[in-house]
């Protein structure tokens, strides 16, 4: 076994080694995910009970068994690497095939934004230095810590999406009482809103 291992680690790190004993391609293994965790799965050939199997998970951590099941620390994309080893009927080597992938791992379902806002049915714009009246009101987000990268928004007026701005100006026409959202979406799908119901007056 000592002869073994030292065979596996001296295909892994020197080249040489790499060139003359071992044939690398495309991955003969698929694999089946959930979140963090993927199961690898190969075809075990007639001649299993003469062959040996090393995983490279790209993380810096290795397996032995034939289907192996990794759950990786952080999501991402890490390069694998699977060898199969041959072994004549003493137990040496006479063959090493490589095979390599991509394997994305989806980031957890985490929820940590909590949307809020705050609403003036007037104010002064120094822009246009005019005083915003009428049915007019400028919503402000306030939402702690602001948007993670890739995260998007939108306002939502009785269900109808209205603006993607930050702090954006809605008209309501005639006034009344009217239900304001504030829906983020985070870059790994989770959504999350604030809703306030807001009374409009019609000055």
């Amino acid at each position: 076994m000592r002869i073994l291992y030292f065979y596996f680690f001296a295909v892994l790190f020197s080249e040489t080694l790499m060139a003359q004993k071992t044939t690398q391609q495309p991955a003969e293994f698929t694999t089946s995910s959930f979140r963090d965790t993927v199961r690898f799965h190969i075809q075990v050939s007639e001649d299993s009970a003469t062959e040996r199997h090393l995983w490279l998970f790209g993380d810096g951590r290795i397996s032995e068994l034939n289907t192996p099941v990794h759950v990786y620390d952080e999501c991402g994309v890490y390069k694998v690497k699977h060898f199969r080893i041959k072994l004549d009927k003493d137990g040496a080597v006479v063959r090493t095939d490589s095979f390599f992938t991509d394997v994305k791992t989806a980031c957890p379902m985490v929820c940590d934004v909590k949307p809020s806002f705050k609403w003036q049915q007037y104010k002064y714009d120094p822009l246009t230095e005019q005083l915003l009246g009428g049915t007019t009101v400028l919503f402000t987000n306030t939402t702690p810590g602001g948007l993670p990268k890739g995260a998007k928004f939108n306002w939502y007026v009785d269900g109808q999406s209205y603006s993607r701005l930050w702090d954006p100006r809605i008209d309501f026409p005639n006034g009344g009482h009217f239900t304001v959202c504030l829906q983020i979406t985070l870059p790994n799908g989770c959504e999350t809103q604030y809703c306030a119901r807001i009374n409009v007056a019609d000055l």
